[in-house]
């Protein structure tokens, strides 16, 4: 037999938690037989029971809001290099930049920064990956410009090379950075989507490279 505080608990959370009070009110409950209670309560029993399935019903994933501009996968050499661009803009791509690199990528830092600053390190897609993360935890936004280069660009069936002028713009608590060069993308098309197999830092002046940025961050 149920105690009459046990029957009180059970009316009073159904009632506050579970919005079911339409199927009795406390005093026409107190007022019941005890097999009229029991009914009572078995009814109510068999509808949380139903409402307790909902907790575990596997829900479809929500689509966000704004979703990261992103493209994949990349059938155009474009598409690859459009992904440079977005995984500046938005923190949500840091994770998915790995995949626009071959396994056997390099990045290889412009000449003269590697003999003012000692740079001797092996700069892999995981580098690259990590670098990202740090630039996109130190810096609130990250802006990147490209423009034609002199260098014209050589594009075949699986193989291209890209040749632009960059300016990277780091923008931190109300101070901005400027970073100024060329680059030259290397891409492979590899069963059918275009990566990344090496980039090559210059520099255009005597400003500081998008290299001597990474670097700084690593």
């Amino acid at each position: 037999m149920l105690s009459y505080t046990f029957q009180m608990r059970l009316v009073d959370k159904a009632r506050q938690r579970y919005g079911v009070a339409w199927i009795f009110e406390i005093d026409s409950f107190l007022a019941m037989d005890f097999t009229a209670k029991m009914r009572k309560i078995c009814l109510l029993l068999i509808v949380l029971s139903f409402t307790a399935c909902d907790l575990f019903r596997l829900r479809e994933s929500e689509t966000p809001e704004n979703p990261a501009l992103w493209n994949e996968p990349c059938i155009e050499w474009q598409q690859c290099f459009e992904n440079l661009d977005n995984a500046y803009a938005n923190f949500q791509n840091w994770d998915r930049y790995e995949g626009q690199f071959t396994e056997d990528f390099r990045f290889y830092f412009a000449p003269q920064d590697i003999n003012d600053y000692s740079i001797s390190t092996v700069w892999d897609r995981s580098r690259e990956r990590d670098v990202l993360y740090n630039l996109h935890n130190w810096y609130t936004k990250l802006e990147l410009e490209f423009y034609n280069s002199s260098t014209a660009d050589d594009i075949g069936a699986n193989l291209a090379r890209i040749y632009r002028a960059y300016r990277l713009t780091a923008i931190r608590k109300g101070s901005t950075e400027s970073y100024y060069g060329n680059l030259e993308l290397q891409l492979v098309k590899q069963n059918g989507i275009w990566k990344i197999k090496a980039w090559y830092d210059y520099r255009s002046g005597a400003e500081n490279t998008w290299g001597k940025l990474k670097y700084d961050r690593r």
